[in-house]
């Protein structure tokens, strides 16, 4: 039975990671890895990607776990593609933009409230 899941499972992940990786970055720099995007591309991938296909190539999991992993990987790089078109390609990080609200994902004013709001849905989301 995982065996059978292999092949699937990393398609998912290579479906993913390249549109994931494609949408994520500047589109002049096709291998710079430096967004944040494809940073994650790249741990996700390799703390829980290959972790996931051993898993199923030792036997040790029947598939939930590695099929969650390779939807997951699926999920991002759709959002990755879905945030690209509706907010502009991702700078890299470590440079100058030329102007600092324009190269943010969302331009518009930051507010501390909305940020501890959402931490505090992520807490409870993990505590439940």
């Amino acid at each position: 039975m995982s065996l059978a899941l292999v092949g699937p499972v990393a398609a998912m992940l290579v479906v993913g990671a390249a549109v994931a990786w494609r949408a994520g970055g500047p589109s002049s720099a096709p291998l710079d890895p430096t967004s944040p995007v494809r940073l994650t591309v790249l741990a996700y991938l390799a703390f829980y990607g290959i972790g996931s296909l051993i898993l199923l190539v030792t036997g040790e999991s029947g598939g939930p776990g590695p099929l969650l992993v390779g939807t997951g990987m699926l999920a991002f790089g759709i959002g990755a593609w879905v945030a690209a078109h509706l907010f502009g390609e991702t700078p890299p990080m470590g440079r100058e933009a030329p102007d600092a609200p324009a190269a943010t994902a969302v331009a518009g004013r930051y507010w501390a409230w909305m940020v501890v709001g959402l931490a505090v849905v992520g807490l409870v989301a993990v505590a439940v």
